[in-house]
């Protein structure tokens, strides 16, 4: 400002010029000024916070000369240094005031180890993250190649912290509601009953007391919802489950839950961590344009930042729906859906029997069968037929966890090898007319559709069997966006202490303690000896391949 009115002086003293002409180069000084004042630039060249104005500081003191080299060669001193806050949660400090800028600067390096915070570059955006509950506490938009902080501004109107404001204004006591403050804040029906007793007590009087709103108002009543899309994929819903404390066998401990708010139809992709999330919805965007040639107009989510995909959103010119903060019954749909699965999957894995591990099957599976389940909700019709608008196969269900036989591949046998593989059934194959096989004598996953089923048998259903199986579980993904199965090989070893080799595979021969070198195969449908792999309580050495329960010789034999 010094320096804009020795200007003006020169002009007025040395130059004719008209005083509006004045006015206006005052004018658009100032504004420049201003405009670039009030920027604050993300800069990773700088070592310290810099800045250019005065009123930016909340406190500031003198401080011992600091020399600034700038990278024309040139050098500035800063005087004084003092903490700054943007705003409640981003605070600067021993930011240093240099009057020579016209731009305010902050210092990654000094962000964040000063601060413990972590900053995310995108494109056209900067977040600033708490390391630890990655709550966003600043955003950076990309202007000119420069990252400028977002309504940096706003803070200088923010109230200081050592001013209080108080707006609330006490309710006066009056002798119309004396007794209402004698008996303590006692509700207006409450008193009139009391009246009743004591005609000396007066009766409530219908008005606002403000120590009752504060300390026992409640949250209101939420009304049932009414609205409802008017086609497919109007509206859908997204929301993500977890994290589950047991990693499912291929490590996924999250589901994310999309429902179509027209069909009901629900889609579960399984995840490892929420960083997931915004790939797969936007992969399921793109699924849903190119199988069902529809665009999706609206979703509906929580505040949670996984679903913040501000420009993927605004490139398809879809609108976001959020719930209010900590007010998830505002995407009540979806957790009465998450509950809804969840019962079906607890079914399935008290019916089977199964270990924890093998959850995320049971959760493929449950959704796999609601969506193939009459609805009172959308009239008594499957949301797999209001989707795909074809009628239903019912001869593909089968029990979850039974024992089944898989055919053997022509190319991969000889003349006296098996024609079967013993496994258990864990669901189907979207896009394949298949079923999800676990082969415990192989410990993979496959999928075949030349399959026997034996729905009345459990394999892993042993009485006192608690957890007899601690699996090595593989590495990558079973399901994608598209909800297709990478199927790969899992080693499943003993959790016995005695067994000799717990960390190879399980082999398919009996090891008698008199005989060390016995090679007797294991029949599958031979009554077994007290086996240590499905019994951790025995202590006996031998070693015992997995087998089925007790049942009768097949025929086919």
């Amino acid at each position: 400002m010094d320096r804009i009115l020795v200007l003006v002086h020169l002009l007025v003293t040395y130059t004719n010029m008209h005083s509006l002409h004045i006015l206006l180069i005052i004018h658009s000084l100032t504004h420049s000024q201003k405009s670039h004042t009030s920027s604050w630039i993300i800069d990773s060249g700088t070592t310290d916070h810099v800045a250019s104005s005065l009123h930016w500081f909340k406190t500031h003191s003198k401080i011992d000369l600091v020399v600034i080299h700038l990278p024309n060669g040139t050098t500035v001193t800063a005087h004084h240094s003092g903490t700054i806050e943007l705003s409640p949660y981003l605070v600067l400090y021993n930011v240093l005031y240099v009057t020579f800028f016209h731009f305010n600067l902050i210092s990654i390096s000094k962000l964040v180890s000063t601060l413990r915070y972590s900053l995310t570059f995108a494109f056209d955006s900067c977040k600033i993250q708490e390391v630890n509950s990655l709550r966003m506490i600043g955003l950076a938009k990309l202007r000119k190649g420069l990252y400028y902080l977002a309504d940096s501004k706003m803070s200088t109107h923010l109230p200081s912290n050592n001013v209080i404001v108080n707006h609330i204004v006490a309710t006066p006591i009056t002798t119309s509601n004396l007794w209402h403050f004698r008996l303590r804040h006692l509700s207006g029906n409450r008193l009139n009953i009391l009246c009743q007793t004591y005609p000396f007590i007066s009766r409530h009087v219908d008005e606002i007391c403000d120590v009752c709103h504060l300390a026992k108002q409640r949250r209101l009543s939420y009304l049932p919802s009414l609205n409802k899309a008017s086609k497919i994929f109007e509206l859908i819903h997204l929301d993500i489950w977890g994290p589950y404390s047991k990693q499912s066998v291929h490590y996924h401990k999250y589901f994310l839950t999309i429902l179509d708010d027209f069909s009901r139809y629900t889609w579960t992709i399984l995840l490892k961590s929420k960083a997931e999330v915004q790939s797969e919805v936007e992969h399921f965007i793109n699924f849903v344009e190119t199988h069902f040639e529809i665009k999706v107009k609206s979703i509906r989510s929580d505040n949670g930042l996984e679903f913040f995909l501000k420009s993927f959103l605004a490139s398809k010119g879809i609108l976001h729906q959020t719930s209010c903060v900590e007010t998830p019954q505002q995407n009540g749909r979806l957790e009465h859906k998450h509950q809804h699965i969840l019962n079906v999957a607890r079914a399935l894995m008290f019916q089977s029997h199964l270990p924890t591990h093998f959850w995320s099957y049971a959760i493929k599976h449950a959704v796999y069968f609601i969506n193939r389940v009459l609805s009172p909700i959308i009239s008594n019709k499957t949301p797999f037929e209001l989707l795909f608008k074809q009628s239903l196969d019912f001869t593909m269900l089968k029990v979850f966890g039974c024992l089944c036989y898989a055919s053997t591949h022509v190319s991969h046998r000889h003349k006296f090898d098996t024609r079967a593989r013993r496994g258990i059934f864990l669901g189907h194959q979207i896009g394949i007319k298949g079923y999800v096989i676990f082969d415990f004598d192989t410990k993979e996953f496959f999928v075949s559709r030349s399959v026997l089923f034996d729905e009345m048998t459990f394999p892993f259903k042993t009485p006192g069997q608690t957890s007899p199986l601690t699996l090595s579980l593989p590495h990558g993904p079973i399901t994608s966006s598209a909800d297709l199965f990478s199927i790969e090989p899992i080693t499943l070893l003993s959790a016995h202490r005695h067994h000799p080799a717990a960390d190879q595979p399980i082999h398919h021969t009996i090891h008698s303690p008199s005989t060390s070198h016995s090679t007797t195969p294991s029949l599958p449908f031979k009554t077994p000896s007290p086996n240590p792999l499905l019994n951790p309580n025995s202590s006996t050495s031998s070693t015992t391949a997995i087998t089925t329960r007790n049942t009768t010789t097949c025929s086919s034999c």
